[in-house]
């Protein structure tokens, strides 16, 4: 995906499971990264104060802050659905990263979205960290939907061999690190291979923690 996404207009909206409780912290999240990235993106005025509601470097707009009455949330939804859909643009990514983890209300936007993908020209990627019988039953909904509108390809990703692990932290460390890693790499992805196995995701991590260890 991210190898995918790196030649794409992307929002990438992770799911944390301390932070996710937060009503829309994936999007959020996501919205503020592509910002810093791209800026604000063209999407009608309308839709940015509503989005901005949750995120609110996106409209220098006062923003409606209420949430109480059931149409406010209807706005808030269609807004963030339609912000996410014109910051990829077409032929984009919206990614769903964690989702097992996401809080009802980001689940709530994703189902809008893929309600209107027979109409949308971009790619939604919905990832899970386990089988998707482990997730809630409103995302199970929403996969059984886009597969009755012929929009769903389902992947498993399973356990990586050492050299293609080797090759992922490679390629994460050269976008994310300024050390020259070259002398330790292949020791040190052996060692996570050793230790974790394949899976690509638990690989990241622990490369990740490695270069905050460092120091970036």
């Amino acid at each position: 995906v991210r190898e995918f996404a790196a030649g794409q207009r992307a929002v990438w909206c992770r799911a944390q499971r301390p932070v996710s409780k937060v009503a829309y912290y994936p999007i959020a999240a996501g919205l503020r990264e592509y910002l810093s990235l791209w800026g604000v993106p063209a999407v009608n005025e309308v839709w940015l104060k509503e989005a901005a509601r949750v995120c609110p470097e996106l409209s220098r707009a006062a923003q409606n802050t209420s949430l109480g009455a059931p149409e406010d949330k209807v706005r808030l939804v269609d807004g963030l659905a339609a912000t996410l859909t014109g910051a990829a643009g077409r032929g984009g990514v919206l990614i769903f990263d964690d989702i097992q983890w996401a809080d009802a209300d980001t689940v709530a936007v994703l189902g809008d979205l893929v309600q209107g993908l027979p109409r949308l020209p971009l790619m939604v990627v919905v990832i899970a960290r386990s089988a998707l019988d482990h997730v809630s039953g409103e995302v199970s909904d929403i996969i059984a939907a886009a597969a009755r509108y012929e929009r769903l390809t389902d992947m498993t990703i399973g356990d990586l061999s050492e050299t293609e692990l080797t090759a992922l932290i490679q390629g994460f460390l050269a976008g994310a690190s300024s050390h020259d890693t070259s002398e330790w790499l292949e020791e040190f992805a052996h060692l996570v291979y050793e230790v974790l196995g394949g899976n690509p995701f638990y690989a990241i991590e622990c490369t990740r923690l490695t270069l905050d260890g460092m120091g970036g």
